[in-house]
């Protein structure tokens, strides 16, 4: 699965049953520039994002702010969408058949952290809750 957003691209795809791959990338001078990966094992998606979601900060030096993150967030079940908060508007990633998801940001970056509001919708657009995810760094 690839998916462009106002930050990136990521593309990820599953080797055999359980590791997810995901591969991000930043536009840098008119050209797509490999920045960061992860792999994750998705039969616990709730784990790995316990575990810091496999965050990855891209730096790119001509845009402000320079970082962009990328991690990994678990899915609920019953999610259509799920929404990101990028403060000021919200960015929505087809979630149906997921149990993790690659997102991306552009604020909410303080000390290797990565915080970022979620909104999970249904298929027909009704809110099923709302949370908070953080990503880290492991180590």
């Amino acid at each position: 699965m690839a998916w462009i957003s106002t930050e990136g691209l990521t593309v990820s795809y599953a080797v055999g049953r359980s590791p997810l791959v995901a591969c991000d990338g930043l536009r840098v001078s008119r050209r797509w520039v490999l920045c960061g990966g992860s792999s994750a094992h998705f039969r616990a998606p709730a784990r790995v994002e316990q575990a810091g979601g496999g965050l990855s900060l891209c730096w790119n030096p001509n845009a402000r702010p320079r970082y962009r993150p990328f991690m990994w967030i678990a899915v609920r079940v019953q999610a259509a969408w799920v929404l990101v908060d990028h403060h000021g508007y919200w960015v929505s990633y087809r979630a149906r058949g997921r149990r993790l998801l690659r997102i991306s940001g552009l604020r909410g970056i303080e000390r290797s952290r990565f915080r970022v509001k979620l909104a999970y919708l249904d298929e027909r657009g009704r809110n099923l809750g709302e949370r908070q995810a953080t990503g880290y760094v492991a180590g």
